[in-house]
């Protein structure tokens, strides 16, 4: 026979375990989905002090986990599209909702895939669906050297989804003999955003050349700017395509004295890259030192947003200039930009942190979200105001720098917001 003592103690560390495995009132509030009740705990314990990371991170999952199970098909998949930057906190959703072959299913099980947790042999078996959205999801498993008649023709398959999925299976199955296939879907393919991507996909073969820089020649010439930018980046990031020509064509970009999109895009990359090709690079600083110096707002934006100038002196200068320009836009970026360089951030730091300060600033926003990049600490508080502004936008990027920060307690209070969108892009950066 047991003790009575014994039988006393064993319920005692029973109870104590179940107390520790139950949710928090915070976490229950969350669960239930009574986001008024949340906000008035959350105020209650931050007041005190005592609501640690983990459990905001356990919060923001509950939030996640409520919006998922109790919208309709349209809101979840509203509330998917929101969450793909933290699609591992909802594996267990997406594996079980894959199952079911709808439009759900089907965005559950291209997360799947995205993250690794679905292989291409795993979603070859949809590459004939019906559907669009699962067969370009079954396209993408198309990956086997026997597949080639296939990959062809989902690239001219109706739908525009199932011919982009087409371009990655060519980019990933890695053989050569295609490559003219993606040529043909950077030329003809109605979808803009098809096109892009088979350009990037050329740039990253390793067996690009002389041909595919010819034809990428050819393309350029009745290219828009979009597409003509996505070229030039292709000849400086890719190296065969740069010692097959790209180089020469870079040289006649850069040399030729204009300051458009794709011209200005090319030598940012060449000094995010650094080839050591002086003659590039030295083409590459003229150009954006121009830019920076005689061009029109957008362009010194573009520049001071995509080049990197820590091994100029001629592009420090300029910007330095740009430090005190009128226009105030282009006066935040410089200082941004200056505010990476070891010598100029103590200067640059105290010119955002006026601007940061001052609330009715078009730019405090920007300038506070600088800061939060920079490490700088001092703008947490500031940051924390951000949650209560009108602007979704702005309510959550403050709660994304705030995590990023480490400051996942003081952004808590945005997990209970009366948007919805809000609340699940929020949890999104805190629940990680």
């Amino acid at each position: 026979m047991i003790p009575r003592v014994s039988l006393s103690r064993a319920a005692l560390v029973l109870f104590s375990l179940c107390a520790a495995c139950a949710p928090s009132p915070l976490v229950r509030s969350a669960q239930m989905g009574d986001w008024r009740a949340l906000a008035s705990l959350l105020e209650a314990r931050l007041k005190a002090g005592d609501v640690s990371a983990s459990e905001v991170r356990n919060v923001s999952r509950a939030t996640i986990d409520f919006e998922l199970s109790a919208g309709s098909d349209a809101d979840v998949l509203a509330r998917l599209g929101e969450l793909s930057n933290c699609a591992g906190l909802i594996v267990p959703f997406l594996d079980e909702r894959k199952n079911k072959h709808d439009g759900i299913g089907a965005h559950a099980a291209t997360m799947l895939f995205e993250l690794g947790k679905l292989a291409p042999d795993d979603v070859r078996g949809w590459a004939d669906d019906d559907d669009a959205q699962w067969r370009a999801l079954g396209v993408r498993g198309l990956v086997r050297n026997g597949d080639g008649e296939k990959r062809a023709k989902a690239l001219v398959d109706p739908d525009g989804r199932v011919r982009l999925s087409a371009v990655f299976a060519v980019r990933d199955a890695g053989e050569v003999a295609e490559a003219p296939l993606l040529i043909e879907v950077a030329r003809l393919d109605s979808e803009s955003l098809n096109r892009l991507h088979a350009i990037r996909a050329i740039a990253a073969s390793p067996s690009a050349g002389a041909k595919e820089v010819c034809a990428l020649r050819d393309i350029w010439e009745g290219a828009d700017d979009a597409l003509r930018r996505e070229i030039a980046l292709a000849w400086v990031t890719s190296t065969s395509l740069f010692l097959g020509g790209g180089r020469e064509r870079l040289i006649a970009i850069l040399a030729a004295g204009g300051l458009s999109g794709p011209t200005i895009a090319a030598a940012a990359a060449v000094t995010r890259l650094r080839r050591n090709d002086k003659e590039i690079d030295q083409l590459a600083v003229t150009v954006l030192e121009r830019a920076l110096t005689h061009g029109s707002l957008l362009d010194k934006i573009h520049v001071l947003s995509a080049a990197v100038i820590d091994h100029s002196s001629v592009l420090q200068d300029a910007v330095k200039k740009l430090a005190d320009e009128t226009e105030v836009e282009v006066r935040v970026a410089a200082h941004i930009k200056l505010a990476g360089l070891a010598h100029t951030r103590k200067a640059s730091v105290a010119a955002l942190f006026v601007i940061a300060n001052d609330a009715g600033h078009a730019l405090t926003h920007q300038a506070r979200l600088a800061l939060a990049r920079l490490e700088e600490r001092d703008v947490i508080a500031l940051l924390e105001r951000d949650l209560g502004d009108a602007s979704t936008a702005v309510k959550i990027s403050a709660a994304d720098a705030l995590a990023t920060l480490g400051e996942h307690p003081r952004a808590a209070r945005v997990i209970a917001d009366g948007n919805v969108s809000v609340r699940v892009r929020a949890a999104c950066s805190l629940g990680r």
